[in-house]
């Protein structure tokens, strides 16, 4: 089976970000999980965006269900990042100038192939699953930290995505609201998703059981520790 995403030998230098990547390679394949382990101050890596073919490598070259990102038609580009879930850790990524439920849908109303009403229908139902009384729809700045962080995850679960990129993915979220996170996420793994999961807590290794391939940052470099026993 081809992977969905590969790392050739990609070397990125830290600007803009808290480090680089150097000579990381690794093949991600659907329903798989990657974990990666690294200390909060450096958990604003470039990993996800050249997984999205945002920023590209100064050596080696990641492929997107086998194709190059440097390669691939800036139209092509936009559809296969549509088909992402992305969350951006604690500061959200959220347009200042769009309705919270707006930002929310945005990227799969961009891909246009789905009514508005069936995109809106599909973003409260994961509201209402993850705990939300609603579907936010004010601005960012008037909700609190943890309906923010919520959100995030109904953004990055709708529309079903081939691939799933989470940043901190639980914090400022009640236990509750992690526990109902996480029992959607198991079901989707389980239908295929693939997952990069990048965290500074030890402890959510025990999250994917024996289920997850291990890497730590360490000076650039992803070092695999083997399979979460």
């Amino acid at each position: 089976m081809n992977a969905l995403l590969e790392f050739n030998k990609v070397t990125i230098g830290p600007e803009e970000y808290d480090g680089g990547l150097t000579d990381v390679t690794f093949a991600l394949h659907s329903g798989e999980v990657m974990l990666v382990l690294a200390e909060a101050r450096h958990v604003n890596l470039p990993l996800f965006d050249a997984a999205q073919g945002l920023v590209l490598p100064e050596l080696g070259n990641v492929l997107y269900d086998g194709t190059d990102w440097s390669v691939m038609p800036p139209d092509e580009q936009a559809v296969r990042r549509a088909g992402m879930g992305r969350i951006y850790g604690i500061q959200g990524a959220w347009v200042s100038n769009l309705d919270m439920d707006e930002n929310i849908t945005l990227r799969v109303r961009n891909r246009a192939l789905l009514p508005d009403t069936a995109v809106y229908e599909e973003a409260r139902a994961l509201a209402l699953e993850l705990g939300l009384d609603e579907l936010p729809g004010r601005r960012p700045p008037h909700y609190s930290r943890e309906i923010r962080q919520i959100s995030q995850c109904v953004r990055a679960l709708l529309d079903e995505p081939k691939l799933l990129l989470a940043e901190c993915a639980l914090h400022s979220m009640h236990v509750e609201a992690q526990e109902r996170f996480m029992r959607i996420l198991h079901k989707r793994l389980e239908a295929g998703l693939a997952l990069i999961w990048l965290t500074a807590n030890e402890r959510e290794r025990e999250l994917f059981e024996n289920n997850a391939v291990c890497f730590r940052y360490e000076d650039g470099m992803l070092k695999e520790t083997g399979s979460q026993v």
